[in-house]
């Protein structure tokens, strides 16, 4: 039996009493990841990836709600992010009144 199949297996038995876990073509273990909202450091994370999409991120070692047929090790490596990250930066061209805006030196 190959590795990938006894991780199936031990995923899919941990969870025999419960719902059956989602099963992802692909998963980044041990990966840090940086939460884009809070700025806070998540280490040795697993993210579970189908084609473009992010279907999860569980702590690693944590068996339950995905399983991967294929796995990359992250160790020591960033991984994208499951949350969307937006631009919020703006800048002010003209003051908000209409009094042309004056140049500074």
């Amino acid at each position: 039996m190959s590795e990938k199949q006894i991780l199936l297996l031990a995923a899919l038995l941990s969870t025999a009493c419960g719902p059956p876990p989602v099963v992802v073509p692909l998963v980044i273990a041990n990966a840090t990841l940086i939460d884009p909202l809070s700025g806070q450091v998540l280490a040795n994370h697993s993210v579970f990836i189908e084609g473009d999409r992010i279907f999860g991120v569980e702590s690693s070692g944590r068996t339950g709600s995905f399983v991967a047929t294929d796995s990359v090790d992250g160790t020591g490596s960033l991984a994208p992010s499951a949350r969307p990250t937006y631009d919020v930066r703006s800048r002010i061209v003209e003051p908000f009144d209409d009094s042309p805006a004056t140049p500074t030196r």
